[in-house]
């Protein structure tokens, strides 16, 4: 057994002396204000829970957070838009059942 363990210790000890695995440098983020959608109307639950969440998130992180309301289709609009934006982090989507859980049993195809 303690070959086995200095089998695998030498290696390990190897590739972060050897410069192989270097530290990340983590950026600073946010940066901006972040953008929450919603796909359903303002003054739903979906939107009152959003809106609790941001006032928290917002409190923590320093930046302010944008409620962005796309209610129609069942939920489908708030979510394309949502699925379509730019993959940055800065994008958030309050999904629920209709979003995911309903909608693609329902509809054979969704955008």
């Amino acid at each position: 057994m303690k070959r086995l363990i200095g089998f695998v210790a030498v290696p390990a000890l190897i590739l972060t002396a050897g410069g192989l695995s270097n530290p990340a440098l983590a950026q600073t983020w946010p940066t901006k204000p972040i953008r929450i959608v919603i796909a359903q109307a303002p003054g739903s639950a979906t939107d009152v829970i959003s809106r609790v969440v941001a006032n928290q998130l917002s409190a923590s992180l320093g930046q302010p957070i944008v409620i962005d309301a796309r209610p129609g289709a069942g939920g489908m609009l708030g979510t394309e838009v949502a699925a379509r934006s730019v993959p940055d982090g800065y994008t958030l989507f309050m999904a629920n059942n209709s979003t995911h859980g309903s909608n693609p049993a329902v509809y054979a195809k969704l955008p």
